[in-house]
């Protein structure tokens, strides 16, 4: 294994460590199982806050297929950054505030929050780079995202939810904010644009004191207004006041690519595992046992399926194939055989699916390395190999580029007692480049894509 480590100049820039690493060609070959195991203000209000790049003279040989977008901690305060296709990292904002958030418009553009509640979006033209603040209605922003369209969607400073475009002149009040203390806390954007799914909860909220508000859930709405729908509500299983068990929505669910369905986190006493929940029908529906998805849920690219682990503590993973019809699962990878943890799947674009995946150490299961590997299911069969030993830690939030050719993920290290967040960039070629003190990573559109608009 060869190791470089670049350092970049600590004015404007950040440390990158590069690992240059092979592939392995070993396949494997499981048969399946359909039983699994038990388991101050910002200086101008149109201008260009970003200071000039400073590059540095030696760069990582990357082969980028869009730019990256990450958070970076760097110089203090959390600014965006972006690694560029040439391999330059440099600051994109230079804001007082610093910035809370961040999200890639379909268009390219960069809309960042900072933690004064201000919405900016920059944009090109002939001149270069532009940053311009979004006056949206409701004053300040908590939270937002951005979706097909340029529909923004976003909480606003009095707690309500409203929609609106990137030139932020036409608002549309959704909903007002909950009743008795509950607040939106996170929210989803469907892939086609037309909707939001937004959770509700009420900060401390449990079954030992007061219990939940009837508003604590999951909702959804039109993101051109209308009626808000409840989907779940948040409960006390059993009594309140000490003598129930949770079951609550806290967390934000993920559409289905046709915009029909929801993978939805289910937070009870004992952890949290993963529901289908049918918009149409109106129901939510888990696999059995309940909790066998615990792990990590994705949808397969079809939406036929759910790829996922369960999670055991301190015990390997399994790698499920659910069928959204009938959540029957069927077992990839059994962990617990196989001595092995599996994590963070998606399947490509060809079928195979892409996981982590490291051998289980039970003297230092914190201290476990994972590789990517690739997977193909056919006739009943489940074949796998190596495709790049990263050697990384856990990888998480990964976000693959759109051709594929590369993935990035946060992954967290230990430094003097405490954890350290970087981000790690791999290359299906084998490149492994790691940007420290980053995290959120997220892809701009391609060069393809820039050159097609």
């Amino acid at each position: 294994m060869v190791r470089r480590r670049l350092l970049w100049p600590i004015i404007g820039g950040a440390c990158v460590v590069l690992l240059l690493i092979g592939c392995s060609t070993s396949p494997e070959t499981v048969t399946l199982d359909s039983t699994p195991s038990e388991t101050p203000e910002a200086r101008s209000e149109v201008a260009s806050p970003t200071p000039a790049p400073t590059e540095s003279d030696v760069r990582p040989p990357l082969d980028l297929p869009a730019p990256l977008y990450v958070l970076s901690d760097w110089n203090g305060l959390p600014q965006v950054w972006q690694l560029a296709t040439d391999g330059s990292f440099f600051p994109f904002t230079d804001v007082y505030h610093g910035v809370q958030a961040f999200d890639i418009a379909p268009g390219g553009e960069v809309l960042y929050l900072m933690s004064n509640g201000e919405l900016w979006l920059t944009f090109a033209d002939q001149t270069g780079a532009k940053h311009r603040r979004l006056y949206l209605s409701g004053g300040a922003v908590r939270t937002f995202e951005v979706g097909a369209g340029g529909r923004i969607v976003y909480v606003s400073e009095e707690g309500a939810l409203w929609a609106d475009n990137l030139l932020g002149i036409l608002p549309q009040w959704l909903v007002g904010r909950p009743p008795d203390g509950a607040e939106i806390s996170g929210l989803a954007i469907s892939p086609d644009g037309a909707q939001v799914a937004y959770v509700v909860q009420t900060p401390d909220a449990d079954c030992s004191t007061s219990g939940f508000s009837e508003a604590d859930g999951i909702w959804v709405i039109s993101t051109e207004g209308g009626t808000p729908r409840q989907l779940v509500r948040s409960r006390c299983q059993g009594g309140e006041g000490g003598s129930g068990s949770p079951v609550a929505f806290r967390s934000v669910p993920i559409w289905s690519p046709d915009s029909s369905r929801l993978l939805v986190p289910t937070s009870v006493a004992e952890g949290t595992y993963y529901g289908v929940l049918d918009l149409a029908e109106g129901t939510l529906r888990y696999p059995d046992p309940p909790t066998l998805l615990s792990g990590s849920a994705v949808w397969s690219r079809d939406g036929q399926a759910i790829i996922g682990t369960d999670s055991r503590f301190l015990a390997p993973d399994n790698l499920l194939w659910v069928d959204v019809a009938t959540l029957e699962a069927s077992l990839l990878l059994d962990g617990r055989a196989l001595g092995t943890v599996a994590v963070e799947p998606h399947q490509m674009a060809d079928g195979r699916i892409a996981f982590w995946m490291a051998e289980f150490d039970a003297d230092d299961p914190t201290g476990l390395t994972y590789d990517l590997y690739l997977g193909t299911l056919s006739e009943g069969s489940f074949s796998f190999e190596q495709a790049v030993a990263t050697e990384l830690p856990r990888p998480w939030n990964v976000v693959w580029s759109d051709d594929e050719s590369a993935a990035a993920m946060e992954v967290r290290q230990g430094a003097n007692g405490e954890q350290v967040s970087g981000v790690a960039l791999v290359s299906m070629t084998g490149q492994v480049t790691i940007l420290e003190a980053s995290r959120s990573p997220m892809w701009g559109p391609s060069i393809s894509t820039q050159g097609n608009r």
